[in-house]
């Protein structure tokens, strides 16, 4: 208890210390606008509203069914090109976001579709040296539940991929995957018995982001009250080190389908104001851990820094940084 009431008053405190990440997940075709891939305009004010909301990396959607005039099933180069300068001039890192729950079954040979599509952003980034991808995000989602089987597949497949993409220091793509918080099942992989997201996060990959969607941080996490961020994310942030993970808060308006309305922000009566708050209360209570490394917010225009619906302005400076964060590069 007396933890919880120093976290409640220390949210008011929040003070400023190396700078945390927030992440933004960005879907071009899904705003509420133009396209913010394929226009000129939308592009700048992505990159405008993120830098000025304190945005440290974009994990963009990128795979387009038809080829573009390289042949890689993506946007076209320029336009890649030009978001990932302006993004890189304004000190965000770009990442090439994928993903699909039928991976796992898809297995690690180059002919697959997650071996080809990694094959697409090295080939992009070997065209556009100036201009390239700082890593790729993975949110592969298998429906659950999961059995040992399916879980040491999803485990195959991101150890595969991890192996597949460039590690020289000029040529160097980081990786980092999406989980769900329940992937607590122990499971045998290479030897070793333990939790599905341990073996994740011992992967060392540059980010965990946590799936514990919840429109509350969630201090008290004892009977009932097991439902916040805190609560959900916690044994992760136990278990790993130099800031990996990244607590995931939803902003889309996505109920019924993606579950009760306490799972995203978009229902919160204040909107951002809200989301500010709680976040805030998480950052706080994680400060001083060493796996805790900042949010990753889905998503954006869908109504963060989309400035057209009321309590969701275009720009957020109010977002909070994690005190003492060890920046992991």
């Amino acid at each position: 208890m007396m933890r919880g009431l120093m976290v409640l008053a220390g949210a008011a405190m929040l003070h400023a210390g190396a700078p945390s990440r927030q992440a933004l997940w960005v879907y071009p075709d899904q705003g509420t606008g133009a396209n913010t891939m394929t226009d000129p305009t939308a592009r700048a004010a992505l990159v405008e509203n993120a830098a000025a909301s304190d945005v440290t990396d974009l994990y963009v959607s990128v795979y387009q069914s038809t080829a573009n005039s390289a042949g890689r099933l993506m946007y076209p180069d320029s336009d890649m090109a030009d978001l990932i300068q302006r993004a890189h001039a304004q000190r965000l890192r770009v990442w090439a976001s994928y993903g699909n729950p039928d991976w796992p079954a898809d297995g690690c040979a180059a002919t697959s579709a997650p071996l080809k599509d990694m094959a697409m952003v090295v080939a992009y980034n070997a065209a556009n040296p100036t201009a390239h991808f700082d890593g790729v995000v993975l949110d592969i989602e298998p429906p659950e539940p999961q059995n040992t089987a399916q879980y040491q597949a999803l485990l195959a497949i991101y150890q595969c991929i991890q192996a597949s993409l460039p590690q020289k220091a000029h040529e160097r793509l980081e990786m980092a995957v999406s989980i769900q918080f329940s992937w607590t099942t122990a499971v045998a992989y290479q030897g070793t018995t333990k939790p599905v997201y341990e073996h994740i996060i011992d992967m060392d990959l540059a980010n965990v982001i946590v799936m514990g969607y919840r429109n509350t941080a969630g201090t008290d996490c004892s009977g009932s009250a097991v439902n916040g961020i805190i609560c959900l994310d916690e044994p992760m942030v136990a278990y790993a080190k130099d800031g990996m993970i990244l607590a995931g808060v939803d902003t889309n308006n996505c109920v019924p389908g993606c579950g009760p309305s306490e799972v995203t922000f978009f229902s919160s009566p204040n909107g951002q104001a809200d989301l500010n708050q709680q976040v805030g209360v998480v950052a706080n209570y994680f400060g001083g851990s060493s796996g805790f490394g900042g949010f990753a917010v889905y998503a954006y225009e869908l109504s963060y820094l989309g400035g057209t619906l009321p309590g969701w302005p275009s720009v957020n400076t109010g977002f909070p940084v994690v005190p003492h964060f060890p920046m992991r590069r």
